[in-house]
């Protein structure tokens, strides 16, 4: 699209109003004129292109073609093409008049290996690929019927080289037959083996029982080693060849190439498509073109599992809608099914897209949904936008164009110098920029260091920028339940936006700006309206803390010193009590109101409890008692009486202040002030009843009737029984009953004098289940 040629609504009224009044002064034409070439570039103005990043030329002294690039799994590339130069960077003398160049170099674009393979005469590669034991597999055409080529069939043949790794070569075939055939494209095949493209117009060799006219396009699967699993040529009346393949994700091949329609001067030629299938049949074939020349240059799959191919073209009509002069750049987008997508042609009044009727170039989906293509430019208006370097004459400069998803062109670079430059491969690295590869002839312009003649040339592109949302945030990302915040990722109605949560989408959630109330990660995704790429994306963490619950009751009376308040203890909360101190926990020393803030999480909350410091009642009981007491005579228990006290007795459950105990057994009293603060007591109560016993310690039993007898005098005593024994501890006298005496006589014989001891056996009146006992001594005197 020429920016400069373009006038939108507002511009043509604007020139109408400016060329249709005579009235008009030339201030405010001048004005009008001013809008209208503002108006118009800034509507069709493209997007800034890239920068080079950095860029090196490989080569000698004379000669060098690349053809072919191919990105390996290391990172690095591995080139084809032709050489003449024996000096500078091509190391070894040549083998014939061109010999077939590889070169191998790393990531950072410094030469690993070199191959050059050839024999006397001319010998060229057209494609390499990488394969999956991280060898090359090399196609080419050789004129040589000797050196590495002795194999040759005669005049050109297509050959097929396998290197290692490390540039050695494995093994070496040449097809064809005694005429001349002319390679395309390798494919390393998914079921195992290799297809290749080019012509033919031999009838004999490998083409045995073929009938080719003219030259007819020649497709061939080969093994691993090298050996023909089938072939087959898509022929035309006129001459023809089978230039590009590559194999589609459904595992068919996909090959492209030019197919004539009429001869000598008047050759005219279509892009020709074939479908084939693993085994080698054709499953569709389309032609696509106009009255004049239109050639392929490459084909690529797609993500959709089509193809895109790129060619030029110097119709105006048939299948191309558009042509500005010569030869244009053209590109068709392709189903898997050979159904046409889209076509469209970029370029200007000069040859674009190869010099005269050879093409070159190649072309790369990208990760925002558009291409990316690079070919070669002699035009100077038109689509091309002129480069910042002097362009002087008319030779071709390397033409770099990246085309949104609505194959509108995003950026363009035109590179190189002055003495003619084409494009030869384009790719872009992830978020690394873009790798073109071309073949240059200038020492001059953006081209440094060329070694002389022709030299490969690789350049390395800054890459898109990225756009980033900016996410606006109305407050901090970690708050308190009931608050709330606003995101905003508003980058104007050019887009459309998708929150989510936690990687799931909010489906009523399509706005620039969301309010959040509850915690998790929220992402916005922003995708152009016009296009499904590129996406941007940026997130946040927000946070939503429940208010703390800080366990404080609402009042609260001590009874005892030293007290003390407990709040839960939170984890990185901030504790303020309005008494001074900074802890969960704090100890009052008198009553009032205590106020606590405490700051966790974003929340902030208040509490307060009201203190009352209060005292215990002091009990006199005492902890054990003995006395003698039964149901007919209880004891009275009994605490000081305060009417302001609440009394509980266990296990009577009596709320007086005294009650009467008839039992033994541990008894528990409960004593509660106004203020809830009580004391608790036991008191073990013990029955114990005490018997008088008078006993005298001397008698004398000599008949004067003063003192002659012994007996007790036992009150409040039952079960009476009274034993004396001499101090040989012979029973001497025993008594059932205190009424019953002894009078020192023993075995009806006078006692002797001494002491006797005795021993009474009795139970207390009041507690009779219990057995006392008693003992004493008495001293007999006659």
């Amino acid at each position: 699209m020429n920016r400069h040629s373009l006038i939108n609504p507002l511009s043509a009224y604007l020139w109408s109003v400016f060329t249709g009044s005579p009235r008009l002064t030339n201030l405010l034409r001048f004005f009008i004129l001013y809008v209208l070439l503002h108006v118009s570039v800034f509507t069709h103005a493209q997007k800034p292109s890239p920068k080079i990043i950095s860029q090196k030329t490989i080569g000698g002294s004379l000669n060098e073609t690349l053809n072919c690039t191919y990105p390996t799994t290391d990172g690095g590339y591995i080139l084809g093409g032709q050489t003449v130069s024996s000096n500078g960077d091509i190391s070894g003398s040549r083998k014939g008049l061109s010999d077939a160049l590889i070169v191998k170099i790393n990531a950072a674009g410094s030469i690993e290996f070199q191959v050059s393979l050839g024999g006397s005469r001319d010998d060229i590669i057209t494609s390499i690929k990488e394969t999956s034991d991280q060898g090359f597999i090399v196609l080419g055409t050789t004129a040589s019927t000797d050196g590495d080529f002795s194999t040759n069939h005669g005049g050109n043949d297509i050959f097929v080289t396998k290197l290692s790794k490390t540039g050695s070569i494995q093994w070496n075939k040449c097809f064809g037959g005694t005429l001349d055939e002319k390679s395309g494209e390798m494919v390393v095949s998914s079921e195992g083996g290799y297809l290749f493209t080019g012509s033919a117009k031999s009838f004999n060799g490998d083409l045995m029982g073929e009938s080719p006219i003219d030259a007819d396009g020649w497709i061939v699967k080969i093994t691993n080693t090298g050996s023909i699993a089938w072939h087959i040529l898509p022929s035309g009346t006129f001459t023809d060849i089978c230039k590009a393949a590559k194999q589609l994700p459904n595992k068919n091949y996909v090959v492209v190439g030019n197919i004539g329609s009429a001869a000598g001067a008047n050759q005219r030629e279509d892009i020709f498509t074939t479908l084939i299938d693993p085994t080698g049949n054709i499953i569709g074939q389309m032609s696509m073109g106009g009255t004049r020349q239109d050639l392929a240059s490459s084909v690529e799959v797609t993500p959709d599992g089509g193809f895109v191919i790129l060619g030029k073209s110097n119709s105006n009509n048939g299948t191309i809608t558009k042509n500005q002069g010569d030869f244009d750049v053209w590109i068709l987008k392709m189903t898997q099914n050979l159904q046409l997508d889209w076509q469209k042609t970029f370029g200007g009044s000069a040859v674009d897209g190869g010099a005269g009727t050879d093409t070159y170039g190649g072309i790369q989906a990208t990760d925002d949904g558009g291409y990316v293509f690079t070919s070669s430019t002699n035009s100077k208006n038109g689509d091309i936008e002129l480069p910042t370097t002097a362009w002087t004459g008319s030779q071709a400069r390397v033409w770099v164009v990246k085309l949104n998803c609505k194959q509108e062109i995003q950026w363009q670079k035109v590179l190189g110098g002055n003495a003619g430059d084409f494009g030869v491969f384009v790719k872009q690295i992830d978020d690394k920029g873009y790798a073109v590869s071309a073949n240059t002839n200038s020492n001059d312009g953006d081209v440094l260091g060329n070694k002389g003649g022709q030299d490969f040339w690789l350049i390395n592109l800054s890459p898109d920028p990225k756009f980033k949302p900016n996410l606006a945030v109305s407050g901090p990302l970690e708050f308190c339940e009931g608050n709330q915040i606003k995101l905003n990722a508003d980058m104007g109605p050019l887009y459309n936006y998708q929150w989510q949560k936690n990687g799931i989408d909010l489906p009523t959630e399509k706005n620039p700006k969301i309010t959040i109330t509850k915690s998790g990660e929220y992402k916005v995704i922003i995708t152009p309206k016009d296009c499904p790429k590129p996406q941007a994306d940026t997130a946040v963490k927000v946070v939503v803390n429940q208010k703390p619950i800080l366990g404080l009751p609402k009042d609260t009376t001590f009874c005892k010193n030293p007290i003390q308040l407990n709040a839960k203890n939170i984890s990185g909360a901030v504790y303020q009590w309005s008494s001074g101190e900074t802890l969960p926990s704090i100890s009052p020393t008198s009553s009032g109101t205590y106020k606590l803030n405490v700051k966790v999480g974003g929340c902030d909350v208040d509490s307060s409890v009201n203190v009352k410091v209060s005292s215990s009642p002091v009990l006199i009981l005492a902890n054990k008692i003995e006395a003698c007491f039964d149901i007919n005579t209880p004891y009275i228990l009994s605490e000081d009486y305060d009417p302001t006290y609440i009394y509980q007795w266990l296990p009577n459950h009596e709320t007086a202040n005294s009650i009467t105990v008839s039992n033994q057994g541990i008894y528990q009293l409960k004593v509660s002030n106004a203020d809830g603060c009580f004391t608790e007591k036991k008191v073990e109560m013990v029955q114990k009843c005490v018997s008088r016993i008078l006993a005298p310690n001397i008698f004398t039993p000599n008949g004067d009737s003063d003192n002659d007898v012994f007996w007790i005098i036992a009150e409040d005593v039952t079960d009476y029984q009274l034993k004396i024994y001499n101090r040989w501890g012979e029973m001497v006298f025993m008594s059932q009953t205190d009424s019953d005496v002894w009078d020192g006589i023993y075995r009806s014989e006078k006692a002797p004098e001494g002491t006797y001891t005795w021993q009474l056996t009795y139970k207390n009146a009041k507690q009779p289940l219990e057995v006392l006992t008693h003992s004493g001594t008495v001293l007999l005197v006659r």
